[in-house]
């Protein structure tokens, strides 16, 4: 059995509170903001979340997935009723769990990931969107930290746009 151990792609923290809480931002197609919030109370909202296989397991993993979306119809932000694009963010995280899966239970939020035409976008119009994914993230790793983490420890891991949100939580 593999031991969690630190390593160039995984840092363990204890973390006890993150800052910042507050609500998501939806860009409409008219271009206003419009606060909106994603409840992670709602288990769909959720690839893994803790199950009864995983007792015994030594820490936690907070998995931020990568960039598996394209702009639909001009939608720059996943929605989360996009019955393909999570198909297909949850066979990239399917295979992101392998990583961990022996030591760590699985936590894994959907999130309003940016698509990938974000990327090509100047950052001064890109940031937009790229608040609306963090936001989502921090909205469900403060629900985890309130609702599942217990004083355990914990992996925050993240792939691609993933790994940039994890950057953005750890600040």
């Amino acid at each position: 059995m593999r031991r969690l151990t630190a390593s160039v792609f995984t840092i363990i923290f204890r973390l006890v509170s993150l800052a910042g809480c507050g609500k998501s931002v939806l860009i409409t197609e008219a271009g206003k903001a419009a606060e909106t919030g994603l409840d992670y109370s709602d288990d769909s909202l959720w690839i893994y979340r803790s199950d009864a296989s995983a007792e015994g397991l030594q820490a936690d993993c907070f998995m931020i997935g990568p960039s598996v979306y394209t702009a639909n119809g001009g939608d720059y932000n996943m929605p989360t009723y996009d019955a393909s694009a999570l198909i297909s963010y949850k066979s990239t995280i399917g295979m992101e769990k392998g990583i961990y899966s022996d030591t760590c239970v699985m936590y894994a939020p959907v999130y309003r990931q940016v698509s990938l035409e974000v990327y090509d976008m100047p950052a001064d119009e890109a940031e937009k969107y790229f608040e609306i994914a963090y936001s989502d993230v921090r909205d469900a790793f403060l629900y985890y930290m309130q609702n599942d983490n217990n004083g355990r420890p914990l992996v925050i891991a993240g792939f691609s746009q993933g790994a940039d949100m994890a950057i953005r939580l750890l600040k």
